[in-house]
């Protein structure tokens, strides 16, 4: 689990730094652990690696986050 936390606090700085809209978490991958990006769309996509540090990396497409109105 410390790997995948180190990976993740890697891979949002090289996604910031790269200007890539992205949330990341840290998810099961088989029997590891790996850090999950969500972006809205596939154009980033090409920009995040398979892996960082030694640690998978999953893509999924969100689509866009939007803010919901409290009623």
């Amino acid at each position: 689990m410390k790997e995948a936390q180190a990976a993740k606090s890697a891979l949002k700085a090289t996604l910031r730094s790269a200007g890539v809209e992205a949330s990341c978490g840290i998810t099961k991958s088989g029997e590891q652990y790996a850090v999950k990006v969500n972006l809205p769309d596939s154009s980033r996509q090409a920009s995040v690696p398979a892996s960082i540090h030694g640690t998978p990396v999953v893509v999924e497409i969100i689509g866009q986050v939007r803010a919901v109105a409290r009623r």
